[in-house]
């Protein structure tokens, strides 16, 4: 079929409005399957038009331009410079431009007060809003117009604000979600600097060892003669070339890690393939995830764009796809809970449950957000665990390192000792 025009009872988009074209097909009361494309504002209102018109809705997907391809391989490339803001950054322009707006300052006089009190980056990012802001465009239009600085969930939730007339509240929920995703980043990095720490103070002592003690040892073995183990004639070639060649060897190392540091996506890639670990990420991401959709639907945002939005700020493209996946389903009128089982691993089976209380008893947001705190617990704890017997476990296998070490150079030496004639 061709591009379909809407029925009269059915509302146009406004003028100005973003208009995106779905695709979709559709099977109606007497099972002839039909398809066709139809221009909308949203998902949301596309799906109706075809429900209203065609029956049962088994496909709406919408048709991306190449302009917004290269603009989201921009927005990722572009979120990894030192312009894109941090979310501690985040965390105090929404909290305190929220705290204005509550206290009763306009919003324009909010951000001037802002652009001289917070740093450079940002202060400059508040007299842009401004500029804007006087010439006609709305809050949500100006972040989204700077949204390889902010990324797209602000954008979202600012107009969820705007349109409910609820934008201090939507900014204060904005800012406690960046306080969380600080505090939790934060957790992540002290749980690993012990292992990091204990990592290269072994790998230090291991290179004063094979630098300055070895080469004692080896004079001694040469002036008695001693037969030596091929894994010790290792180690002294190993010293050998270390006393020969130490800058080569430091620059060497600094090439390693300059590579490591470059690759380090590959790298986590094949850590989180190790299942403890994948495990680990996709509860990490579910938090995430159920965090940012309390937050867009508390503004007013439907369930299905709500989960486009937050499966795009989860940085993860199969949890993305999962997430269209869960977002098309409830469209076709899918029972929610049931489209989020389906989603697995975007929704374990307690964010299920809890999506399944929400949507019977209309509190939605607030079912999401407890599933995410439990979820959350659950996660620091056993990293926490983790942690306890990770710290042990590394020190033992320290120590046990060096003790091979040290019982491979020393063993010649008591070969040595009992060949000697006793007295």
């Amino acid at each position: 079929m061709g591009k379909l025009s809407a029925p009269a009872n059915i509302n146009y988009p406004e003028r100005g409005a973003a208009v995106q074209q779905y695709k979709w097909k559709a099977v109606d009361s007497s099972g002839v399957s039909r398809s066709g494309v139809y221009s909308a504002a949203s998902e949301f209102e596309a799906a109706a038009f075809v429900r209203s018109n065609y029956g049962y809705l088994t496909l709406l997907q919408a048709e991306k331009p190449a302009s917004a391809r290269v603009k989201k391989q921009g927005l990722f490339k572009f979120s990894k410079t030192k312009n894109g803001l941090s979310d501690e950054e985040k965390t105090v322009f929404f909290s305190q431009l929220a705290l204005m707006l509550n206290s009763g300052l306009p919003l324009l006089k909010s951000l001037s007060v802002l652009a001289e009190r917070l740093p450079p980056k940002t202060a400059q990012l508040c007299l842009g809003i401004e500029r804007d802001l006087k010439k006609g465009t709305s809050f949500a239009g100006c972040i989204k117009n700077r949204q390889e600085v902010w990324g797209a969930l602000p954008a979202a939730v600012a107009e969820a604000g705007e349109n409910g007339g609820i934008l201090c509240e939507m900014l204060e929920e904005l800012a406690e979600y960046y306080k969380l995703q600080v505090q939790m980043k934060r957790f992540l990095k002290n749980i690993s600097l012990y292992p990091l720490f204990l990592f290269s103070a072994s790998l230090a002592t291991a290179v004063l060892f094979i630098v300055q003690v070895l080469p004692l040892f080896k004079d001694l073995y040469a002036s008695m003669n001693a037969q030596l183990p091929p894994y010790l004639k290792l180690l002294f070639a190993v010293q050998e070339f270390l006393a020969a060649n130490m800058p080569a060897a430091c620059v060497l190392l600094s090439v390693v890690l300059v590579i490591a540091a470059a690759r380090r996506r590959w790298l986590l890639e094949l850590v989180f393939k190790i299942p403890f670990f994948k495990a680990q990420k996709e509860l990490y991401l579910e938090i995430r995830f159920n965090k940012v959709l309390a937050l867009l639907l508390h503004g007013g945002i439907p369930l299905p764009q709500a989960a486009q939005i937050a499966g795009s700020a989860l940085g993860d493209a199969g949890l993305c796809r999962r997430a269209e996946v869960f977002a098309a389903d409830v469209l076709r009128g899918v029972n929610p809970a049931e489209a989020a089982l389906k989603a697995k691993p975007l929704f374990g089976s307690l964010s299920a449950e809890f999506i399944g209380v929400g949507a019977e008893t209309g509190r939605l947001p607030e079912m999401l957000m407890r599933a995410a705190e439990i979820l959350q617990y659950r996660f620091d704890d056993t990293l926490k665990n983790l942690k306890t017997v990770l710290e042990p476990l590394l020190l033992t296998v320290a120590a046990g390192v060096v003790s091979a070490v040290i019982l491979a150079v020393a063993a010649p030496m008591f070969s040595l000792s009992g060949a000697l004639p006793g007295f």
